[in-house]
């Protein structure tokens, strides 16, 4: 049986509540935590940041030195470990940037695939993997000019920029993260009912998430971090100081919605792509090999999908630790070059497992194809098949073909019991026929839209969805 349809209202409080009951607990720990009878009760050394020989991004206790180094790494206790960090950040960072501008270049290049399309909506989307990927090399790009003005001590005058520098990497990191999220629920919104339980977004859904989490950080974040750097420029530390604890307030929410966001839906898709699989191997279709790279591709889903969690909740936990407790922090040496070395090390590692896992993805195969070298051919309107598959193509999909015929006894609509799904509650539609439209390899059933240019498995579509589909492992 179905269940209703929730309104994303309530979607939100049902699978947020514990972070916003979490996030009223620990917001007025990052204004507590300013206050020295705080730190001083709480166990933490405290150094006022008014203190006559300490400034904002440096606290000195005579003539030891602690720094924050987000902003420099010049005369402090942490400057030979937080080098070291920073050196082995660009050396990493420049061979993620080589190995994600060659899979841009050949994806895009050879395989004529697309950063983004045009909807028959009107609407533009980005493509899941391509723009994914240049988000991604955007911020290493900016991670390895941070690292080299830090190590260079350039510009070491203008804390607003430093500041800004610092900050600006993350957003274009957090933003291709959230790019493949929307990929996700944008999968689940044109998913149909009928092999899904639950409640499964709208397309105005989605658009609402991606406008939040893709725009949000650059509005928030970059107003906090040029309030920082422009209040530490005149030595309004306090000022400077707010302003920091804001800005890892709106990183520490951001992450948390991106996390729990990425892993419901990513674990919705995979069910649904489990329940596909498991239908088509009791189908005597258990050893096709295309069922073998279509469950290859979800594990492919998988990998992304914790990378991506693991990262971007690991780096909330960091922002809401660092944004409460910061000037305890810089004055531990032991917890400052600690978390200065995990949050650096943060997104090339989520990076690589990422270049990883899109580098060794299987293309996916549409069922309902006799040969699969038809998933040579891409749908980016390029030229029909060659004469070894010119019958096909002039009739349409044969309902001949083995996997035509178990696509067709798994959404069966026939009256013979045996020819019922007994997995999906599957509704009574009319059955495909020959005559079939085909754009390379697409399948139009009368409530169904499938298409190889999906790649997880080729779930059946609802029919409002006519726009082209997203890539989320191809």
């Amino acid at each position: 049986m179905l269940e209703t349809p929730s309104p994303l209202p309530i979607f939100f409080l049902n699978y947020f509540r514990p972070h916003l009951l979490f996030a009223v607990v620990s917001l007025p720990l990052f204004f507590l935590s300013s206050q020295p009878r705080f730190c001083k009760s709480a166990g933490f050394r405290h150094m006022s940041v008014l203190s006559s020989n300490s400034t904002f991004w440096r606290f000195c206790d005579g003539d030891v030195c602690n720094i924050d180094w987000r902003l420099t790494l010049i005369n402090g206790r942490e400057t030979h470990a937080l080098t070291i960090v920073n050196i082995v950040n660009v050396a990493w960072s420049s061979l993620l940037l080589i190995g994600g501008v060659g899979l841009l270049v050949y994806r895009i290049g050879f395989k004529g695939h697309r950063l983004w399309e045009q909807q028959d909506n009107g609407h533009v989307r980005p493509k899941p993997i391509e723009a994914m990927l240049a988000f991604l090399m955007m911020f290493t790009v900016l991670r390895i000019v941070d690292s080299l003005v830090l190590l260079t001590d350039a510009g070491s005058d203008n804390i607003i920029f430093r500041s800004f520098m610092y900050e600006i990497p993350w957003q274009f990191g957090f933003a291709g993260f959230s790019v493949y999220l929307i990929g996700i629920a944008t999968t689940l919104a044109q998913s149909h009912q009928a092999i899904s339980t639950g409640w499964l977004p709208s397309a105005r859904q989605v658009d609402i998430l991606a406008i939040f989490l893709i725009c949000s950080p650059f509005v928030t974040n970059n107003i906090c971090s040029i309030g920082a750097g422009i209040y530490a420029q005149n030595h309004n530390f306090y000022a400077a100081d707010a302003f920091t604890r804001a800005l890892y307030a709106f990183w520490s929410l951001y992450c948390f919605v991106l996390t729990i966001a990425v892993l419901y839906s990513g674990t919705r898709l995979v069910n649904i792509m489990g329940r596909h699989i498991r239908k088509f191997s009791t189908s005597n279709n258990s050893g096709n090999t295309r069922l073998a790279a279509i469950k290859n591709g979800r594990s492919k889903i998988v990998i992304i999908m914790l990378a991506i969690a693991a990262c971007v909740m690991c780096f909330a936990l960091l922002l809401l630790m660092y944004g409460i407790f910061r000037n305890a922090i810089m004055t531990h040496l032991g917890a400052s070059i600690l978390i200065g070395t995990i949050w650096n090390f943060l997104g090339p590692s989520a990076i690589t497992f990422v270049e990883i896992a899109i580098a060794t993805n299987p293309r996916l195969p549409t069922f309902g194809l006799k040969n699969s070298s038809y998933n040579r051919s891409r749908s980016d309107n390029k030229s029909p098949p060659g004469p070894a598959f010119a019958p096909d193509w002039g009739s349409g999909i044969s309902t001949n073909t083995y996997d035509q015929q178990t696509f067709n006894g798994a959404y069966s609509t026939s009256e013979h019991p045996s020819q019922k799904s007994e997995d999906y509650n599957i509704k009574r539609y009319p059955s495909p026929t020959s005559g079939v439209a085909l754009n390379i390899i697409q399948y139009h059933k009368d409530n169904f839209v499938r298409s190889e240019e999906h790649m997880i498995g080729n779930i059946p579509r609802r029919a409002d969805s006519q726009s082209s589909h997203i890539e989320l492992i191809d």
